[in-house]
């Protein structure tokens, strides 16, 4: 045994390799050259020592900006020696002769565990280092994984984007055992070996073992772990079909998707079809995202997150997908929902009976079996009045609000504009899919603004807006904006198209533009409305940023929220609306909000407690995904549909948001 450097006392004096001294070394490496590398914990700093065989020298390569250095590893990448060094919760690089410190991936600073990218990758504290054939493995000792870390082709390997970190192996747990790389579990492993003919050994002083590690098709770096190789898309051959991604720019990007009608119960599997891809010539690996939505017949609360701040955060266990029209473009065309389009941002309700009704400039549509067809007006009509008519040559006019009938065989639209309500109605037994098949009359409001109730033809509104339909009692709510009021309209008589066989009525409001609780409470310029399994009507005060309920006495309470605008999830004291727009009420009582402020979906629950389910606050995007990542525009009109899921509308699109299977 030779002694090369040190005195055996801790110091960090460089010189002839006898005088010189070290402070708690750690990792040592040997370069192309055969000089030793050697990272000095006690000091952060990394030595070197030259002619180790010979007249060893020591000195200090770099001095300065490491931070708990631990393992090294000499390698070389496209002819130029580098250092790679285990630092803290990062891996660092040294370019050599110089000394120049870069970072390879993750953040000395900042621990996680996080793959991908360089540059965004997280590690929690780093302790082995090894490469071979230009890879780089590591020991993400506390995340109790094995990552491997490769460099893109063409790649400047001084810029941490253009390093790729992939999981090997390792599922995360503090435990032992051996398997497959997702399954198999580290403890207190640190050192890493590895061997060019594709192997991987992983020293673990807890368990007093040396590991194996090996892929049965690849030798290393192992495939599939990192950018590189043909960029063209890997495409599925044998989808269903495909919808529109909604992400910016419009249009160029497609998903396919996989439809299956079976039906499974709680805690059973399904098994799925088999896939087929097309893959270019020259990829070795791939990956993709696979996204599980299902309808169900018990509806379920749709997930949601608890936003903290003013940073808004939806849930990761709900998808925000677009299916029809496009951002900004606008166009009407019937047909199959895919490739529908519309002319504004549609306004929407649904049936028991699976039709969805949407309202859009003039006209309105139906949606059902994935094909869009126009039940009465046109978005081409100039007049913004209604007119009464079979088919699309009835009209709306303009339409402020809608709602429906269970059965799908009555729809209401509010128009603000000649402040009357209108019928579109089809007997029972027609097909709701021919316009034919529907009338379109007037059925409330004189036609002269103003806050007066009575027969439909003598009662007279000021800017109804928002309407919700109850089936059980059969009457119709609608905000009546400037009126203050939330009013009630019922068919009291035998023939549906005479104004004088219906009843405008008041609930609440008396044309005072406050906010009140009580028996005679007020409401401030009600926008929308919603009927609650237990026959409350729920209000959204969009001016007061409030959600109010009503009981069908007329009682009113501030069930969350507090005037003036704001963001804030929590408990009805604490939460804050900014703009809160359209509403539904599920079976259960939960309230879902569309909210124009933050561009964002919230749901109250029974108890008052308010929480994000999409939307992240961006506005003038639209981008589908997750409810944390998925992006809202211009938010208008919300439905919720029998299987529990959310339609919306957003700046001429529809949109959904839909529980994701685990």
């Amino acid at each position: 045994r030779t002694v090369i450097a040190g005195t055996g006392a801790a110091g960090s004096a460089d010189g002839a390799g006898p005088a010189a001294t070290f402070d708690s070394p750690d990792g040592v490496t040997v370069d192309s050259n055969g000089d030793l590398y050697v990272t000095d914990a006690g000091t952060s700093r990394i030595r070197k020592i030259s002619d180790p065989l010979g007249t060893p020298v020591v000195t200090t390569v770099v001095s300065s900006g490491l931070t708990t250095v631990a393992d090294i590893e000499a390698m070389q990448i496209r002819g130029v020696e580098y250092l790679i060094v285990a630092t803290k919760h990062a891996v660092t690089g040294v370019a050599l002769p110089g000394g120049q410190v870069f970072t390879v991936a993750g953040n000395v600073t900042s621990s996680g565990n996080v793959n991908g990218a360089g540059d965004t990758a997280r590690f929690k504290l780093v302790r082995g280092v090894d490469s071979v054939n230009g890879a780089v493995f590591v020991m993400d000792s506390q995340n109790y994984q094995v990552k491997q870390i490769t460099l893109d082709p063409g790649g400047n390997p001084l810029n941490s984007a253009d390093w790729h970190v992939a999981l090997l192996a390792g599922d995360g747990t503090n435990a032992f055992a051996d398997g497959a790389g997702d399954v198999a579990q580290f403890q207190y492993s640190q050192h890493l070996a590895a061997a060019p003919r594709g192997l991987l050994y992983a020293a673990s002083y807890s368990g007093d073992n040396v590991r194996e590690i090996k892929s049965e098709v690849s030798t290393l770096p192992f495939l599939g772990s990192g950018g590189g190789g043909a960029t063209e898309p890997v495409t599925v051959t044998n989808a269903d079909g495909h919808m529109p991604s909604g992400d910016q720019p419009a249009s160029d990007t497609l998903r396919p998707f996989f439809a299956s009608s079976r039906t499974i119960q709680s805690l059973q599997s399904l098994t799925l079809d088999k896939w087929s891809f097309s893959i270019p010539e020259g990829v070795a690996a791939f990956e993709f995202v696979m996204s599980v939505m299902s309808s169900t017949e018990t509806p379920a609360v749709l997930p949601a997150n608890e936003s903290i701040g003013t940073t808004v955060k939806g849930s990761d266990q709900v998808m925000v997908t677009t299916i029809a029209g496009q951002r900004g473009v606008y166009e009407n065309i019937e047909g199959p929902l895919a490739s529908a389009k519309f002319r504004g941002s549609p306004i929407l309700a649904s049936s028991d009976e699976g039709s969805v009704f949407g309202g859009t400039s003039r006209s309105v549509f139906i949606l059902r079996d994935d094909r869009v067809v126009a039940i009465s007006g046109s978005p081409n009509l100039t007049s913004s009045l209604p007119t009464n008519g079979t088919g699309t040559e009835g009209s709306p006019g303009n339409i402020y609000g809608i709602a429906c009938s269970a059965d799908g065989t009555k729809v209401f639209t509010s128009n603000a504009v000649s402040d009357t309500i209108v019928l579109i109605y089809r007997s029972s037994w027609a097909d709701p899919m021919q316009p034919s098949s529907w009338r379109t009359v007037e059925v409330a409001g004189s036609g002269t603004i103003g806050f007066a109730d009575g027969a439909g033809h003598v009662a007279e509104f000021s800017n109804p807006y928002g309407l919700a339909y109850d089936d059980g009692g059969g009457w119709l709510y609608a905000a009546s904006v400037t009126n203050h009021a939330v009013r009630r309209i019922k068919f009291t008589g035998s023939n549906l198209e005479l104004k004088s066989h219906w009843y405008v009525g008041t609930l609440c409001g008396d044309g005072t533009a406050t906010d009140t609780d009580g028996p005679f409470g007020t409401v401030n310029t009600p926008r929308r409305v919603a009927v609650g399994p237990d026959g409350s009507i729920y209000i959204s005060s969009t001016s007061s940023d409030l959600i109010r309920r009503c009981l069908p006495d007329g009682e009113l309470f501030t069930v969350v929220g507090t005037a003036g605008s704001g963001f804030a999830d929590g408990d009805s004291s604490t939460a804050r609306f900014s703009a809160p727009y359209d509403m539904a009420v599920d079976d259960s009582g939960y309230i879902y909000v569309l909210e124009n402020g933050f561009s964002s979906i919230r749901r109250v629950s029974p108890t008052g407690y308010v929480k994000t389910v999409a939307g992240i606050g961006s506005t003038s995007v639209i981008r589908d995904g997750l409810g944390s990542e998925a992006e809202l525009d211009s938010p208008f009109g919300m439905t919720l549909l029998p299987d529990g899921d959310l339609l919306f509308g957003d700046f001429y699109t529809l949109r959904t948001v839909q529980r994701i299977i685990d």
